[in-house]
This record gives C-alpha cells, structure tokens and sequence, in this order.
C-alpha cells in the first residue's frame, strides 16, 4: 500500500472499540476513578480505537493504547499547566486519582462555558431519568471520512435514542441563550450543515455507528437500558433521523428581545416568533432559502431553563419546553 493511500484511510475516522480493548479500560483505575465513581458527572464517548471521558463536554481523559500498553492521558492544561507539551499520561502509581479528578472538573468549571455545561447536563439527567423515551448515547459528534480533505461539515452535539423499538435517533444542536445565534458558526450555518448531512444521505453513514457506539458504552460499564437489545443492528432503528435544534436560557434580554425572536430573524425574517429584526442575509442564507425540501423539518425547541439546575430531565419530551412553530 502507497503512502498517500495509507494516509487517506487513516482519515477515515469511526467510533468503533474492540471488546478486549473496552474491558481494558473499565479496568483502568482512571477509568474507575473518574468514571465509575461520577456516573452522575461524567460522559463516556467511543471514539476510533480510543475512549474519551467528557465533563462539561471538556475532554478530561482519553484512553489510548499504541504500544500494547493502555495509557490514560489528558491535557496539561488540567494538572501541569507549565508543561509545554499538549498531553501527558496519568500514572495512577504517582498521582492520588481523587485529588486530580477533584482539580480537573474545578479547572473545567472556571472555564464557565454554558452552552458546554448545559449540554452536558441534559445528557446526564436524561440518561438518569428511567421514565425518559430516550437515552443518549454522544456527544461531539464529527466526521472524517477517507479521501476527503477535511471532516464532513455536519457535527451534533447530542445523539439520543428512543427505547421503543423501531429506534428513533435525535441529531441535536444545542444552544444556551444569545450565545452562537449569528456569525459565521450560528444557527443559519447548523442548518446548512444539517440539512447537507440529510439530502446527501449519510445516515447510511451513521447508523453502523449507533451500533458500534452502543455497543462500545455497554462494553466498558455503561449501563444501557434493558430495551435497547445486545444484539442491535441497523435493522432495528427508523429509516430517517429527526432534527432538533434546543435553545435554552430563552429569556428576554433589557430590550424585550428572547433567543426565539432573534434566532427567527436569522431563518426566517418577518415576524416570525416575533422577530423584531430579519437578518439582511435571510433571503440568501435563511431557513427556507437553504431548504427547499419538505423531507426537512427540523424541531425547534425553547425553554426558560437556566444554569446552574436546568431540571430538563427528558431530552426530546420535556414539558418545560415550547415548540417553535414555522
């Protein structure tokens, strides 16, 4: 195999672990200390043969094994911040793993980055919730794929599924109050994005993934509800992907303006939700100027919810939402 073939497919990035090397991990004593002590604060994501621990969607740790040697490793930043270099390995025979836990999510707090904090958050009160339909399964979700230059524009914030059988699967983008409305990563480019991932079909991309995922949280001790069965396939979710875009923190600001009515103002102009002010680019980059395709209708959620104790325990179903009708 040529270099430039062999570079290419190393682009090609999945979330795909092998048994031996989950139970590896869910030996780890990081693993054990940072996760399995913190059910209730941590997020475990299956990457391409490695494994992130996510707090406040922050990458807290990541398991790797190049060497024949499972190495947890994290970034300076969190426990020797002098070091130049951008990871370090965490020796559980030189460190008391409490303490670091204790330093790491203190350090990721004062970062104070709310839309971060909520969408972790949502997640885990969700998954904590038995009652919930759905159960999440990531979070900062991207895409390489082999022979292209860069990853697929399209990214999720969350992933959730349905417990009922045929699976429903929730793309979610998440937003926290004014923050990230506009600007060229606002919510006109998400829909761009969204809707690219839609008509170009890559849920076909998607869906041996959920299994993989799936099967990778089960395999490392996450616990999976009872009705999402062992032997999941592909089979076993709905054809197509439901689209939600939640905004919380949807309070008025000293001018009477709420996200809703700004964000209307960005896709669809008028008096939408009632915007006050349409965006000079939403005839050419608004909602209905993208989306010309009635197999697109993407959920708009709004609630008042607030840090630091949102109390939205259900994802997708939560009664302290409103619908944005459009």
């Amino acid at each position: 195999m040529d270099k430039k073939q062999n570079k290419k497919e190393r682009k090609d990035s999945v979330r795909e672990i092998t048994s031996t090397f989950a139970s590896a991990v869910k030996k780890h004593p990081v693993f054990q200390e940072f996760y399995l002590k913190h059910r209730d604060k941590v997020i475990v994501g299956i990457r391409d043969n490695y494994v992130n621990l996510y707090y406040n969607c922050d990458s807290i740790a990541k398991f790797v094994d190049t060497t024949g040697t499972l190495r947890a490793k994290i970034d300076h930043y969190y426990l020797d911040p002098d070091n130049p270099s951008k990871l370090m390995t965490i020796d559980p025979a030189l460190r008391d793993l409490s303490s670091a836990f204790e330093t790491i999510i203190q350090k990721s707090d004062d970062r104070d980055k709310k839309e971060k904090q909520s969408q972790e958050k949502l997640y885990i009160a969700n998954n904590l919730n038995p009652t919930s339909n759905w159960f999440c399964i990531d979070v900062e979700y991207t895409r390489s794929i082999a022979e292209k230059e860069k990853a697929e524009p399209w990214r999720f914030d969350i992933i959730a599924v349905s417990k009922t059988t045929p699976h429903r699967v929730a793309l979610i983008e998440l937003k926290y109050s004014f923050g990230a409305i506009g600007g060229s990563s606002g919510i006109t480019k998400h829909i761009q994005d969204f809707y690219t991932f839609h008509v170009n079909g890559s849920y076909r991309i998607l869906l041996p993934e959920l299994v993989s995922i799936i099967r990778g949280l089960r395999d490392v001790g996450v616990s999976i509800p009872s009705e999402i069965k062992e032997d999941l396939t592909v089979e076993a979710f709905c054809k197509k992907p439901e689209y939600y875009f939640i905004t919380l923190a949807n309070n008025p600001d000293e001018n009477g303006n709420t996200p809703k009515m700004t964000m209307a103002g960005y896709l669809f102009g008028g008096n939408t939700w009632g915007s006050r002010k349409e965006s000079k680019l939403v005839g050419e980059k608004g909602f209905h100027a993208v989306v010309k395709d009635p197999s697109f209708r993407p959920s708009f959620k709004f609630s008042k919810a607030t840090l630091p104790e949102l109390g939205i325990d259900n994802i997708i179903d939560s009664p302290l939402y409103e619908e944005g009708e459009y």
